[in-house]
């Protein structure tokens, strides 16, 4: 028979400052700027009532440990001390206290009706009186990210905000304006790769990284590691420990929004929604200073979606949402992936600008493809048919008919190391010829492949290599797409 419970035998009691007890989050009051803990409670059997939401300032935490034979109980108490700020912005909310005991805060929260389309018309609205950007498309895909980032949870993939520009375009005024917007953000300027993950880790954060190419070499190379595995969810990153100790595992998925003057790596530019930043042309032209007496009621008000959202709305149907940004015209696969919370939470009156801005970012994407080295080693494969002996192609030939389409001199000029690279990346098998001399197979069917992906003419002779050939214009994009739409197991129609 188990003993009774012995609370003498743990006499030490835990007691937390500023800790986020299990199943709490910080909320700040919009009156006094004070902060509490919060936690919803679901409202059970009335399910058609909004969720409660319990306000403290100290949370005691009981639970039952079993050490051995015997069961104790062990006790913690979370405090916020005076004063107390939480390194993230948390969301604001009015809230309705009333004093009880000592300690006890027993609070309601006034959730004001929200009318979705009207509060992305004011985020709009404030965007406009801070920002300054070229076309009215960029206005609406900063205000989609930013109403995303609300309900984070409804989503299995998270895009990201990739600032681009000069010193002095506007990249820290955006992310100012976002730090004031966004969910529990936190504005981490050239902070530390090991502090990302924790920061998102511990408040569920969404994080603003300014300056992100002045990290050292080594912090650059471990963000960059972090972005390319926290945009969908359950992505992790895991640190070697010290000997003896398991590894870190910091789980990192989530929204997050980046300034450099050009993208740190070519594996995010998948992963991002760019936005080229350029100098306001007048600096009267937008706010001087930011306005944090409006953000935070627009805070308030987004506080309020997110609890309906969050707790009233069904499952997302992102496969069908990805099909309707391809039936748009957005057939770029992973920008349709990447946007799906950004088409969802914008209103129907503003899709259209969302979706150009979407068609416009895939077609400059398509562009730089065709444009790649990968493009002109595929385009001098298809003219070096000629060179071709046994089946087989030299890699110094190929290497040479590519410095000459690209016009480099000896400095700039690429070797045969880095050309057999790029071969073996786009798929062809290397062998040898005579002397040992490096060479791949001249797989003309591969070749042709490539050539559709890329954008590249095919010649007459070439029409039985390839299930199309001489594709040009519209013709060539509508294969593509319908490519593109089988690979998304999808009923979409280009």
């Amino acid at each position: 028979m188990t003993e009774p419970l012995r609370d003498k035998t743990r006499k030490k009691l835990n007691r937390i400052k500023n800790k986020l007890p299990p199943g709490y989050f910080y909320l700040r009051d919009i009156d006094t700027d004070k902060i509490y803990y919060a936690r919803i409670v679901l409202p059970g059997l009335r399910p058609e009532r909004d969720p409660e939401i319990i306000i403290k300032e100290k949370v005691i935490d009981e639970r039952e440990i079993e050490l051995g034979d015997e069961i104790y109980r062990e006790k913690n108490i979370y405090w916020l001390e005076e004063g107390f700020c939480p390194p993230i912005n948390p969301p604001v909310a009015k809230l309705k206290i009333e004093k009880k005991g000592e300690f006890n805060v027993i609070a309601g929260v006034d959730l004001p009706k929200i009318d979705v389309e009207q509060l992305f018309e004011e985020i709009l609205d404030y965007l406009r009186k801070h920002l300054w950007f070229r076309n009215d498309e960029e206005y609406v895909v900063v205000a989609c990210w930013i109403l995303a980032t609300w309900i984070k949870e409804l989503f299995p993939i998270y895009s990201y905000l990739a600032l681009i520009g000069p010193y002095g375009s506007g990249k820290s005024r955006v992310l100012d304006v976002l730090y004031q917007l966004s969910y529990n953000s936190i504005y981490a300027a050239s902070a530390s790769s090991a502090v990302v993950p924790r920061l998102i880790e511990h408040y569920d954060a969404t994080v603003l990284i300014d300056e992100a190419q002045l990290l050292k070499s080594r912090d650059k190379d471990e963000l960059v590691a972090i972005l390319n595995n926290g945009y969908k969810r359950g992505g992790v990153y895991v640190r070697a420990a010290k000997e003896g100790e398991d590894e870190n595992i910091w789980r990192v998925a989530g929204f997050k929004a980046f300034a450099a003057p050009e993208m740190l790596v070519k594996s995010l530019q998948a992963r991002c929604i760019e936005i080229n930043m350029m100098e306001v042309p007048r600096p009267n032209l937008i706010n001087f200073t930011v306005d944090e007496d409006m953000a935070k009621r627009l805070r308030a008000k987004l506080f309020a979606y997110r609890v309906r959202k969050i707790f009233k709305e069904n499952e997302i149907d992102v496969e069908n949402l990805a099909c309707k940004l391809y039936d748009e015209g957005v057939v770029n696969r992973r920008i349709c992936e990447i946007a799906i919370s950004l088409y969802y939470v914008c209103p129907d009156k503003y899709k259209q600008y969302l979706v150009k801005y979407l068609k416009d970012l895939s077609g400059k994407k398509r562009d730089e493809k065709y444009a790649s080295l990968d493009a002109v080693i595929i385009e001098e494969l298809i003219g070096l048919e000629g060179d071709v002996s046994g089946g087989k192609l030299p890699v110094k030939r190929i290497t040479e008919a590519v410095n000459i389409h690209l016009d480099l001199d000896e400095k700039t000029k690429y070797d045969p190391r880095t050309i057999g690279r790029r071969l073996k990346t786009l798929g062809f098998r290397k062998t040898r010829i005579s002397h040992g001399v490096r060479a791949i197979v001249y797989d003309k069917k591969l070749i042709g492949d490539l050539a559709l992906r890329y954008g590249i003419s095919l010649p007459l002779p070439w029409s039985d290599v390839s299930d199309v050939s001489d594709v040009s214009g519209d013709i060539k994009n509508n294969i593509s797409c319908k490519n593109d739409a089988e690979n998304l197991q999808c009923d979409c129609k280009s």
